[in-house]
């Protein structure tokens, strides 16, 4: 049985990875956190704080809706404004 901390690390990584992968091709990622989820789901659920950090450190906007302990947050590369 794998360690719960490894699978959790090795499940948000995945994650972050598939989302830059997105965002670097001009897709959206959204990011969800306060839902009663199960599976894998719950463990990004879980960890959505981290997730939205580790995102917003490397350059990725979002915008947010958040309501009645949900977290919701729609993430885009950095737009180039002139």
């Amino acid at each position: 049985m794998e360690l719960t901390h490894n699978k959790e690390t090795k499940v948000v990584q995945d994650f972050i990875n598939m989302s830059v992968k997105s965002l670097e091709e001009g897709e959206p990622v959204y990011v969800s956190g306060g839902y009663i989820q199960s599976g894998d789901k719950s463990i990004l659920d879980r960890n959505c704080d981290a997730i939205v950090n580790h995102l917003s450190s490397k350059g990725y906007t979002y915008t947010t809706n958040h309501g009645y302990g949900c977290k919701d947050y729609r993430f885009m590369k950095q737009l180039n404004l002139v």
